[in-house]
């Protein structure tokens, strides 16, 4: 069986037995996998150098704005497929058998774990897999040490949280944390936008009282900025404060 074939069924989620030529192309692959993950982990390299290593990993030539910060592992290698200006940090695992299909300008925290695999449940055909293919959709970010589960498809602009096991799909624009992961926020357009106009407080993560306290210290070293009393600031007048006297 050639890896091309080997794609096709997995794209079917065929059932996967031990033993079988599909089981025993995974082992021949995984050592041209280990042995390539080796070169990437075994001693520095430049960032064009990465580049050219991992698209020989995966068999596909990535752009430049591709970022690697080893180590990587992966036990297959041959059925990712990367979009483009995508980020992953050190420590990640593929297990790609199935399939994991990335898009344009993701970023992958340290330590994600991608399993496209399941054995089968009974104890006399546990040696046997369900492979089934995982999806991010463009300009997700995936925080450090989350696991993304077979067969689980990532909208748009979602983020996971860190540490979240993502056993079902994430709706675009959405945040989702825990065990099992489950949304928490929906992200807004005026939360996508830059700069101060527009923002809240609670965009940076500090309280009114806060800003206003630090207009009050700060009213002389910052050139009149704040209004006369700093009771009458808007949310956006606070954000200014705290932008300005931490960027």
């Amino acid at each position: 069986m050639e890896i091309a074939e080997y794609k096709a069924r997995m794209a079917r989620r065929e059932y996967l037995t031990a033993g079988s030529d599909a089981h025993m192309l995974m082992h021949r692959a995984a050592e041209d996998a280990r042995r390539i993950a080796c070169e990437i982990n075994g001693a520095f390299h430049t960032a064009e150098e990465l580049c050219a290593l991992f698209s020989q990993l995966i068999g596909q030539e990535l752009d430049d704005g591709f970022a690697l910060f080893p180590p990587v592992y992966t036990d297959f290698g041959k059925n990712i497929t990367l979009g483009e200006r995508v980020f992953i940090n050190a420590g990640c695992c593929f297990q790609d058998h199935g399939g994991i299909f990335i898009g344009d300008d993701c970023l992958i925290g340290h330590q994600v774990v991608f399993a496209t695999l399941n054995h089968d449940l009974a104890p006399a055909r546990r040696k046997n897999m369900f492979p089934a293919p995982i999806y991010i959709g463009k300009n997700v970010w995936i925080g450090a040490h989350a696991t993304i589960l077979a067969g689980v498809t990532v909208g748009d602009n979602a983020v996971i949280a860190a540490g979240a096991v993502v056993s079902k799909d994430v709706p675009a624009n959405t945040v989702v944390a825990g065990v099992p992961a489950k949304v928490i926020k929906t992200i807004e357009n005026e939360e996508k936008a830059c700069g101060v106009d527009g923002l809240k407080m609670s965009d940076y993560g500090i309280a009114k009282a806060e800003c206003m306290t630090l207009a009050v210290n700060a009213r002389e070293t910052m050139g009149g900025l704040f209004l006369a009393n700093p009771c009458e600031m808007s949310d956006a007048d606070c954000a200014g404060v705290f932008e300005r006297a931490y960027r």
